[in-house]
């Protein structure tokens, strides 16, 4: 019968490999940020009065910078409140829309409304990027998905 041997080199890669569950990462979290909620793949942290980001891994992937977050992901965005205004971050942790806004809508069929501080509404997609122009006095999503913009006395609905 042969005889079985294990290296040293051999015993620390398997000590090396060892995988991180999201338990350990939110022990590890906690042990750091005043408050921690995972959603899935993203973690949520809290750190003197400020919200960040960090990954599966516990990787922070946005420091914590912004006074409030929202309560859900809605089509993998949540706003996030600053100084400037209401911002977006994406679940792939980057930041689409930094706080800048007064008034917004959750993402809905890939775009929110969102007013400047102007009193202006426009739209913007899930990148960022401004879909509608900052023209209207007020834009809403209709019950039945449509969306309605208001510009004085005229209305413009979407087909």
């Amino acid at each position: 019968m042969a005889k079985t041997t294990t290296t040293k080199k051999a015993a620390s890669t398997k000590t090396a490999t060892k995988k991180i569950t999201s338990k350990n990462v939110l022990a590890m979290l906690k042990g750091k940020y005043d408050e921690v909620y995972n959603d899935g793949s993203v973690y949520c942290i809290k750190h003197n009065g400020k919200w960040g980001f960090a990954d599966a891994n516990g990787e922070i992937k946005i420091k914590p910078c912004f006074t409030g977050i929202g309560e859900e992901w809605i089509e993998d965005i949540i706003p996030t409140w600053g100084d400037g205004g209401i911002g977006f971050v994406n679940k792939k942790l980057k930041v689409i829309a930094k706080p800048q806004f007064s008034r917004a809508s959750d993402f809905r069929k890939g775009v929110a409304t969102v007013m400047q501080k102007s009193g202006k509404w426009g739209l913007i997609d899930k990148t960022g990027k401004i879909v509608i122009p900052f023209v209207f006095d007020n834009i809403n999503f209709t019950s039945n998905g449509k969306i309605e913009a208001k510009i004085g006395s005229f209305i413009f609905v979407t087909k």
